[in-house]
């Protein structure tokens, strides 16, 4: 996620990305000179653009695929793009600066999409990790009415307040919701199971 905060697009890199460099930034003064340098250059660049946009697309698939995290996209990327671009550099450097900004375009969509994936995965484990912790509580809370009903609901507020942290860890609000009303229903069937378990256990009620 840092590589995309401190590498953000620019218009002058989607510029650049299209067209190369502007011919009046080129410096020569020969105006055909600089439109066949420009032909060149697009020439030059336009094969490691076509292996980098196809890197991308297999670096696309694997993360549709959850099989590279964020920060392996970004080392990939990063590693395509400044080895292509040294290797035409020393020829042409405005091949090199166009490939550099066209990677820097593309490969910011596969960055951002790796990302979004591994966002989903993370909250998924820790949804499976809430329902597992919800239910050891739940676990406890029938044994603990049971045990002792005299403290139980001192001890249920303490339940319900560390399930409902840890359902706010998610960052969604629906969860937090649904998590609330367990808690609370896990709350109340402890205490049926516990005053339940008590008459079956006292022989005056049959």
């Amino acid at each position: 996620m840092q590589f995309v905060a401190d590498n953000p697009i620019t218009p002058e890199q989607i510029e650049i990305a299209k067209n190369g460099l502007p011919i009046a930034r080129r410096g020569t003064g020969n105006i055909f000179d600089e439109a066949v340098a420009k032909a060149r250059s697009f020439e030059l660049a336009s094969q490691f653009e076509m292996e980098g946009k196809n890197e991308l697309v297999k670096m696309l698939a694997d993360v549709k695929a959850g099989k590279i995290s964020g920060e392996e996209v970004s080392q990939k990327i990063a590693t395509i793009s400044n080895g292509y671009s040294k290797a035409i550099a020393p020829t042409d450097p405005e091949a090199a600066l166009k490939f550099r900004a066209t990677m820097a375009t593309h490969g910011n969509t596969v960055l951002n999409a790796a990302y979004e994936e591994q966002l989903k995965r993370e909250q998924s484990i820790r949804r499976i990790k809430l329902d597992q912790y919800m239910d050891n509580t739940q676990r406890l809370m029938f044994a603990e009415a049971t045990q002792d009903p005299d403290t139980f609901l001192q001890r249920a507020e303490v339940h319900r307040k560390n399930v409902t942290d840890a359902a706010m860890l998610l960052g969604d609000v629906a969860v937090q919701r649904e998590y609330s009303t367990k808690i609370q229903g896990a709350i109340m069937a402890a205490q049926v199971n516990a005053i339940t378990t008590k008459l079956m256990e006292d022989d005056r009620y049959f």
